[in-house]
C-alpha cells in the first residue's frame, strides 16, 4: 500500500500537528514496508510551479495551490495512484480539496485526522464568513467523501457527534510520546546540573508547565491557585512556553508576589524538553473551557487531549489539571494526577498543596503514571492507524 500524506506545511514548523506529522514520517518509513509520498506547503514555492527537492517521495507546493486541487489532481495522475493507495490528511487545512480528488479517484480512501477544534472552528479560507456557514461545509463534506476521520478523545467524538458528522466515520486514537526520551531520568547528576542550571536548591519542589501561553491553557488561574499557598507550601514554577499571554502573565506573577518563585523559560526544543519533565516534581496545567466568538456564531475551544499530560505520566510525573474536555480521559483522578474543576482557584491551591505535603502521594502517582506509558507511545498510536488502513486494502 502507498500512503499519500498530506502535511500543512515543510518543512515541518514546531506544534501539535506538526510533530504528529513528523513522528508519523519517521515510523513509517522506519518500521512498516508501505510506501510513503509527503505532499505539503511552502509560502516560497512558485505558483503553479512545484518546488524542486532532492526526495522524490516529497512533493512542495506553493501555499495558494489549496484553491486549485487540480493541481494535486495532476500530481496524483503523474505519480500513476492506484486503487489502494490511500490519501491521508494530517489536519483539516485541505478540505477544500477533497470534492474534486474524491470525483478523479472515487475509490482511493480519504483518511483525516482531527485535534478536534479545527473541525469546531472550521476555519475554512473560501467558504464564507459565518461558522454556522462554514461549519456546515465542513460536515457535508466529512460526511461525503472522508472514509474514517480519525480522532484524540471521546470527547471530540461527542463534540463532532453533535454538529452532524457520521458516527461511523469516527475512529478515535490516543497518545503520541516519545517513550524513549519521556522517561524517569537514569542519570541523576544531570539532573543535578540542569537545576543548578536554573538556580533550583537540591531539596526544592519543582511544579512544571509546558503550553502555549494562551488563554484557554488558563495559566492565569494557576498562577492565582499558587498565591493561595502558605510559604512552605510553595513550588519553583517553571513555565515552559511562549505567545501572546507572556507579559499579562509574567504581570500577574509580580501583582501575586510570586515573580521570585516563577521561571519563564519560554520556547524549549523539543528535543529538550523531556529533559524539564524529568526534574519536575509536579507537572501542572489548567485549562479551561474557553467560548470563543466567530462571525456568525461561537464555539468551545479547549484540550481536547492535552499531549502534554501523556508527557507527564510517561516520565512518571503526578499531573494537577481540570476536568475539561478529554483530559479526563488521560489522567484519572487519585491515580496519575488530581483533577479540579476549571478556574477553581482554592480547588487547585488545595492540590497543589496535597501533593507537595505527601511524597507517598506522589510516588504512587508516579508509579501508575508510567504504567500507562506504552498506551500513550508513538508505536501504539500508528499501530492503531494501520488497523484502520487495514480495512481498505
Amino acid at each position: 500500500m502507498r500512503i499519500f500524506f498530506f502535511v500543512d506545511y515543510w518543512p515541518l514548523p514546531h506544534g501539535g500537528m506538526e510533530t504528529h506529522a513528523h513522528e508519523y514520517i519517521t515510523h513509517i518509513r522506519k518500521n512498516t514496508e508501505h510506501e510513503l509520498e509527503i505532499i505539503g506547503f511552502s509560502d516560497t514555492a512558485p505558483l503553479p510551479t512545484i518546488q524542486k527537492n532532492t526526495d522524490p517521495k516529497l512533493t512542495v507546493l506553493p501555499k495558494k495551490s489549496i484553491h486549485s486541487p487540480e493541481i494535486l489532481v495532476r500530481i496524483l495522475k503523474n505519480k500513476r495512484i492506484v486503487n489502494d493507495d490511500v490519501l491521508f490528511f494530517n489536519s483539516l487545512y485541505w478540505i477544500e480539496t477533497f470534492e474534486l480528488l474524491a470525483r478523479n479517484f472515487p475509490k482511493n480512501n480519504i483518511l483525516l485526522r482531527s485535534g478536534g477544534n479545527d473541525i469546531l472552528q472550521s476555519h475554512i479560507l473560501r467558504k464564507g464568513k459565518a461558522l454556522k456557514t462554514r461549519r456546515k461545509y465542513t460536515v457535508r463534506t466529512i460526511n461525503k467523501y472522508v472514509s474514517s476521520l480519525i480522532i484524540n478523545s471521546e470527547y471530540s467524538r461527542r463534540c463532532f457527534r453533535t454538529i452532524g458528522i457520521n458516527e461511523s466515520k469516527f475512529h478515535i486514537a490516543q497518545g503520541g510520546v516519545d517513550v524513549d526520551r519521556f522517561k524517569p531520568a537514569v542519570d541523576i547528576k544531570s539532573v543535578q546540573k540542569l537545576r543548578a542550571t536554573f538556580g533550583l536548591l537540591k531539596d526544592e519542589l519543582v511544579l512544571l508547565t509546558v503550553c502555549r501561553l494562551v488563554p484557554f491553557k488558563g495559566v492565569d488561574n494557576l498562577l492565582t491557585a499558587r498565591s493561595l499557598l502558605d510559604k512552605e507550601e510553595q513550588y519553583m514554577h517553571m513555565i515552559v512556553g511562549n505567545g501572546p499571554e507572556l507579559e499579562k502573565l509574567k504581570n500577574l506573577a509580580q501583582k501575586l508576589g510570586l515573580e521570585k518563585r516563577t521561571i519563564f523559560v519560554g520556547d524549549v526544543d523539543v528535543a529538550q524538553v523531556h529533559k524539564l519533565y524529568q526534574l519536575a516534581d509536579v507537572y501542572a496545567h489548567t485549562p479551561i473551557r474557553s467560548r470563543m466568538s466567530e462571525p456568525g456564531g461561537s464555539y468551545i475551544h479547549t484540550e481536547t487531549m492535552g499531549r502534554s499530560f501523556c508527557e507527564a505520566s510517561s516520565t512518571g510525573v503526578p499531573i494537577i489539571t481540570t476536568t475539561v474536555g478529554g483530559v479526563p480521559e488521560i489522567v484519572t483522578h487519585k491515580k496519575n494526577g488530581l483533577l479540579v474543576a476549571p478556574k477553581d482557584h482554592t480547588g487547585i491551591a488545595t492540590a497543589l498543596r496535597t501533593l507537595a505535603r505527601s511524597q507517598t502521594m506522589r510516588d504512587a502517582m508516579s508509579k501508575n503514571g508510567l504504567l500507562r506509558r506504552e498506551k500513550f507511545s508513538w508505536t501504539t498510536l500508528f499501530t492503531q492507524y494501520e488497523k484502520i488502513m487495514d480495512v481498505y486494502l
